[in-house]
This record gives C-alpha cells, structure tokens and sequence, in this order.
C-alpha cells in the first residue's frame, strides 16, 4: 500500500510546476483581454478618424459649389451694372434684367431701385411681383449699407411674401452716358465713358439685387449630401442661423434656440462650442450629443466635420454629420466575436484542458484568428470609405509621399481622360501642361510641407492633349504619430468653360475696340443688348 501511494505521489506534478501553470494561466488571460481591448479600440479610433475625414471632403466639395454659385451670380450682377441702360435706368435695361435671369436657378429674382430706394425694374414681374413697382425700400438696412459704404452686401432676409431670401446687393454708379443715333433706317444708342473729372461722374444710381431662395443651395448642394447611412449636412451663416438644414422646421432658426426647444433635457455645451467655430470661420472634424436624428428621439452621439464658406466678407459654414453607432456597428460584430473568443480561452485555461503546449498552440490560434477577422473588417471599413471617394461627384486624386498617384476617382477619370489603372503609381507631373508643370509641382511640395490648398487653380493636362482648368483644394492624412505624411488627397473642381467664356468676351472687346479705331462714326449697339430700332 506504502509502494502503491508512493508510486501515485510520483505521478502528480510537481507544486512549482503548478504555480508556473496557473501564472502562465492568468498571465496569458490577462495579455488576452488587454490585446484585444487595445486593438478594439485602435481599430475603433482609427474608423471614426477616417469616417469624419470623408466626411470633411463632402463638406469642402459643399462649400466649393456654394461658393462658386454666389461667385457666379455676383459676377452676373456686376456685369450688368457697368451698362448704361442699367446707371441711367431707361426702360431698355428690362431687356438686360431680363436675359440676365433667364440664365440663373430657377425661385431666384432680380431688382432694380434708384437712387432714392424705389423699385424701378423687377424680373420676373408676374404675380405679386408686378405690384411693387415704385415701392419704397430706401430704409431697408441693405439699401442704406451699400449706399454708404459701396459694397457688395449679402443678407437673409424675409421677403414680401413671408419668406426666407438670400439677397446679394450690388452698387449702381454713373460711368458711362449714352444718346439715341439714326442712321438710316436704323436706330442704336452710342455709349461714351464719362469724364472723371466731369460733374455726375460716378454718382450713385442705385442699387441692383440679385434674389435666391436658401431651399435652392439646400436642394443642390446640401440635400445631396448623405453620410453613411442616414448622415446629412446643414447650412449655418455667421449669425449662427440655420440656411438649410435636414430637419424643415430648422431652417431660418437660431441653431443655439431650435435644439433646446426640441429637446430640453440634454445639455447642449459641446455643439454649442463647435458652432461657434463654425461662425468664426473654422475647419475640423469632432463629435456630439444630439436629442434625435430623423425621427429618433434620445441621446445619440454624432460624427461631424464642419468646413467655411466665404461669402464676399460673411462667413456661411458647412458641417457634414452622421451617428456614431453607424461607424461603431461596422466593427461591433468583431468585438462580439473577440468577446465570444475570450471566453473559451478563458474556459479552456481554467478548466486545465490540455497541456502547456496545447494551450499556447490553440492561444496562438485563437488570435490569429482574431487578427484576420479584424483585418477583414477593417478592410470592409476601407473598401466602403474608398467607394465614398470613388463615386463622388467631385474629381478627387490621392498621391503618397513620392508624389506618385495611388487613387483616381471616376470623376478624375472623365476630366483628365485617363484611368486609374494606367495611372497607378505614375508620378503626378503626367498630369500637367509642360509649361506649367514646374510651378505645379512646387504647389504640390508645399503641400507636403503640411500647407493645404483652398480653391487653387492648377491647370490639368487631359490624355487627347487638352489643357484644363480646376479649382483645387487640399488635406493631408498623416499616420498616429501625426507628423509622418501617409497621402495627400485632392478635390477639384473644372472651370474651364468659365475661363473660356471670359476669353470670348475679350475677344469681342477686342473686335469692337478694333471697329471704334476704324470706323469713322462711333460704334452703335446692337438692338439685342440694348438699343432698338424703329419697328421695335
């Protein structure tokens, strides 16, 4: 019996043997658990991080075509200013107006006040419109604020009708006269730059204002706009009002008075913060806490990126948001599955199933398994952020650090005519003229010096030859140390058509200032701009 007993004493392990186990036990559960947590939350952090940055570019692509609109119409209107008809408002600048407006968005009108604030001209005139002529607008603020100053002025306002107008005002000045020539059976009108120095020159007319409805930029530039799932965008200007907005009854209000009212019971301090940023004119990305998102009541956390619209000296500013929840639930099922994980190592170290070796083999395993179920994940969360880029409306370029092209969206692909395959890991000068390509690069190496582009023209060498030309703007996406440049994204936008249509107009000063040197009478205006003839 002594023998027996001894004999199984034998067998058992010793006691240092099962210490060095159940350390090695609980040592391995706790670099487990704290693996995967750290992962979990890298891979987390580096989601969100990237989310939000897509979510930058939609809001930069938003204010670009905010921006180029307003610039478009103010263009429009400033050209009209400078023709005679308009500085002495004879009854032929209706004509003007008139081609004027058909060539802007539709729910946009345009008016005419003189000197003393009355309403002259108004297109169109239909409808409720037609009975303001000779209406008095002398001491709306706009009116006294151009006068006074000879600005441009932009204001919100609320028009006849109840209703929200952006309206962009525009200063009338006496430059030029005018007088009524026959010759022959044809009537036109000669127009002669004033005398500086002459009495009237310069004299303040009046003043012309372009109107549009805020619904129009929300339905071309905000509303198209969705984030994930169900993100949006909204439209803020520097009074920290809401000019659009996914929620209707938001638009036209106090974007610090709407959301108390809405939801009272949450604190509002972090949004708040981050408005107010948006008013003086910042770029950035953050988070809050909101009280709903389309037509969900609680507290729901929000992914935002925010980027300025500069409107001739206003600051608009356009943020980009989405849930939290949307961007975590793409790596949620890998946290479960992690969690799931953890616990049969856990089990399978406490129960002693198996030896030293068994458990280190199937612990290495386990986490190699885990390691390509994140990979994959994560490269899902890749894939659908590169399809953001891919199908965006704007042309939009990624270059590494080599100033070699790593990624073409399709809208590059139709502007510059070359694909992305032919132009992967090609360096960048290929894309530009040969004549500028020296002064572009040395743009795009400032660029890796941590500077960004904000609506920079680079002209743009197209495969059949052509040259165009795009407003640019830029970010850099740095790695976690923050310091070490990873890429360099790219969103442009083609203004060639308008560089085009500028020239043709100088051409045709050209033409007409070549017929005043020849001709021996002054140059008389066609009847289709602003002269007519006696059957008209």
């Amino acid at each position: 019996m002594a023998s027996e007993h001894a004999s199984k004493k034998g067998k058992q392990p010793p006691g240092w043997l099962q210490a060095l186990i159940g350390v090695l036990t609980l040592t391995a559960v706790a670099m487990v658990i704290l693996l995967g947590s750290q992962t979990y939350r890298k891979t987390r952090k580096m989601a969100t991080a990237q989310f939000n940055q897509q979510q930058l570019i939609l809001a930069r692509s938003a204010a670009t075509g905010i921006e180029s609109y307003y610039k478009e119409l103010a263009a429009t209107l400033q050209s009209l200013v400078k023709l005679p008809s308009m500085q002495q408002m004879t009854p032929e600048c209706l004509q003007c107006i008139q081609h004027a407006y058909w060539g802007l968005p539709s729910r946009t009108s345009i008016r005419l006040l003189d000197r003393n604030g009355l309403l002259r001209f108004i297109c169109p005139f239909e409808g409720w419109r037609g009975d303001l002529n000779g209406k008095e607008y002398g001491r709306e603020a706009y009116f006294q604020e151009v006068r006074e100053t000879g600005h441009i002025h932009v204001k919100r306002v609320i028009n006849e009708q109840g209703e929200p107008r952006i309206r962009v005002a525009v200063p009338v000045y006496l430059t030029s006269e005018s007088r009524t020539v026959k010759v022959g059976e044809e009537t036109g009108m000669i127009i002669t730059p004033m005398d500086p120095d002459k009495p009237g020159s310069g004299a303040f007319q009046g003043v012309l204002i372009g109107s549009f409805d805020p619904h129009t930029i929300a339905q071309s530039f905000i509303s198209p706009i969705v984030s994930g799932k169900t993100g949006y965008a909204y439209l803020l200007n520097e009074e920290g009002i809401f000019i659009a907005h996914h929620e209707e009854a938001f638009s036209g209000r106090s974007a610090f008075e709407v959301r108390e009212e809405r939801n009272p019971d949450l604190s509002y301090d972090a949004v708040g913060q981050m408005q107010r940023r948006m008013m003086a004119g910042e770029e950035g990305t953050g988070r809050y806490v909101s009280g709903w998102h389309r037509g969900v009541v609680g507290e729901i956390e929000k992914l935002v990126a925010y980027t300025p619209i500069h409107i001739n000296g206003n600051i608009w500013s356009v943020a980009v948001c989405a849930p939290v929840c949307e961007v975590e639930k793409m790596i949620g099922e890998t946290k479960r599955s992690g969690q799931a994980i953890l616990g049969l190592v856990i089990l399978i170290l406490i129960l002693g199933g198996g030896s030293l070796f068994a458990v280190s083999y199937r612990w290495s395993h386990v986490l190699e398994q885990e390691v390509a179920e994140r990979t994959k994940d994560l490269r899902e969360t890749t894939d659908y952020l590169n399809n953001l880029i891919r199908h965006a409306n704007a042309p939009i370029i990624v270059w590494n650090p080599d100033k070699q092209v790593t990624m073409f969206n399709e809208a590059f692909e139709r502007m510059s005519g070359r694909t992305e395959a032919e132009m992967k890991e090609q360096p960048l000068a290929v894309l530009f003229p040969e004549d500028t390509r020296a002064d572009s690069m040395k743009k795009i190496e400032e660029t890796s010096k941590g500077e960004h582009w904000e609506t920079v023209e680079i002209p743009i060498l197209k495969k059949n030859g052509e040259t165009l030309m795009a407003l640019w703007n830029s970010a850099n996406i740095y790695g976690e140390d923050g310091t070490t440049l990873i890429a360099t994204v790219a969103q442009g936008q083609d203004i060639t058509e308008r560089g085009r249509a500028a020239e043709r107009i100088e051409r045709l000063n050209g033409v007409l200032r070549a017929i005043r040197k020849v001709n021996q009478f002054p140059p008389v205006i066609n009847n289709g701009i602003c002269s007519h003839n006696d059957g008209s």
